[in-house]
């Protein structure tokens, strides 16, 4: 004799599937993740071929980022004054496309910087020892080691204080920091997340470099 069964309820089939998107989405996630992804303090230094000094943005996630009233910062080693860069309105960082932001020139270098943006009042980078962050915001950070808040992503160099993990290695007028696999990985250890190699700034004219959605930034 075959038992008998109530048919499952709407709401309850709905709790269900709920569920199982709610968990297919911590194995597959799909949200944009913007990640500093290059960082070079050297421009215009003595035995710099590059003019300027810039920070470069990647999206590793899979959706675009409107990164309109964002902002990248610079404080020094031990610093916990945080200059600015806004990023103008209206910005979008596609997946795997990356965001140049010129800084400051020192006076020497031969090659020309072609950013995406060219902040009103550049900031000059040290080349050696530094931090950067990428803030949801246009406030200046606090701190020598912010995190949570506005914070998306930050990475300190060379002898800075250490940020996420251990600082990336000590940089040069010839070596910037660069983030490994093309600006996707992000274990949150920038000393594992970066190479210390020349300087090789890529643009909004790049071609993409998609990753498989499993990086991120969330510096909090």
């Amino acid at each position: 004799m075959h038992q008998f069964r109530p048919a499952l309820r709407p709401h309850a089939a709905l709790m269900r599937a709920s569920l199982l998107c709610a968990a297919l989405a911590a194995v597959f996630p799909a949200s944009a993740a913007v990640v500093i992804s290059q960082v070079y303090g050297g421009g215009g230094n003595s035995g710099a071929q590059l003019k300027n000094d810039f920070i470069e943005l990647h999206n590793n996630g899979s959706t675009d980022e409107m990164l309109g009233g964002w902002s990248v910062q610079y404080a020094s080693a031990a610093g916990s004054s945080w200059q600015v860069s806004p990023l103008p309105a209206g910005t979008v960082l596609a997946p795997g496309r990356y965001l140049l932001i010129r800084q400051a020139a020192q006076g020497g270098g031969t090659v020309e910087v072609v950013a995406d943006v060219t902040p009103a009042t550049p900031i000059a980078m040290s080349a050696s020892s530094g931090k950067v962050a990428l803030s949801r915001a246009a406030v200046p950070l606090t701190g020598t080691a912010p995190s949570g808040g506005t914070l998306v992503d930050i990475v300190s160099y060379g002898s800075a204080n250490a940020t996420e993990g251990t600082p990336a290695g000590g940089l040069s007028a010839t070596t910037a920091a660069l983030r490994r696999n093309g600006g996707c990985d992000d274990s949150n250890d920038n000393s594992a997340d970066f190479s210390v190699a020349a300087p090789a700034p890529r643009n909004a004219g790049t071609p993409a470099r998609l990753c498989d959605g499993s990086g991120g930034g969330d510096g909090g």
